[in-house]
């Protein structure tokens, strides 16, 4: 946790290691700003509550089948996206003991992001997925990325 309310010195007054590497990080609409939810690689979803800011604590975690690159948090659920599956949509109204309620493989998402209905995943292509229903997923669009020269 860093303290920024002077820009010019930030400065550390608490941490929490992760058990793995945090690649993502978003604040939990449904807890306010006491939770953020972690994408923490091969571990999955981590939830830590932040609402002492010298002593964050993980009060949660979903391990995820491969590994969690990013997460958009929209309501009462997580988005994340996981290296080689896809897009995960997590329930998080219960942080203990968070679920999965559907899922749609993409290819190789690194990032997403949500806005209303839909989810935008980033990685080999930019794709499209409507969540108006959690439990089932579905890419509704997308764009290829022009691929890299070397």
């Amino acid at each position: 946790m860093i303290d920024i309310s002077s820009p010019g010195s930030p400065s550390i007054v608490g941490s929490v290691d992760t058990p793995g590497l945090a690649n993502g990080i978003d604040v939990s609409g449904l807890y306010g700003d006491s939770v953020v939810l972690v994408a923490d690689e091969a571990n999955g979803l981590e939830a830590i509550d932040v609402s002492n800011p010298g002593a964050p604590a993980i009060v949660g975690s979903l391990n995820t089948p491969v590994n969690a690159q990013g997460v958009a948090v929209s309501g009462n659920y997580a988005y994340v996206v996981d290296d080689e599956f896809g897009l995960r949509i997590v329930d998080i109204t219960n942080l203990a003991s968070m679920a999965l309620v559907g899922s749609v493989r993409t290819s190789r998402p690194e990032g997403v992001t949500v806005d209303g209905s839909h989810a935008f995943v980033a990685g080999q292509d930019i794709e499209v997925v409507d969540i108006s229903d959690p439990s089932s997923p579905a890419i509704v669009g997308g764009a290829q990325v022009a691929s890299r020269g070397v």
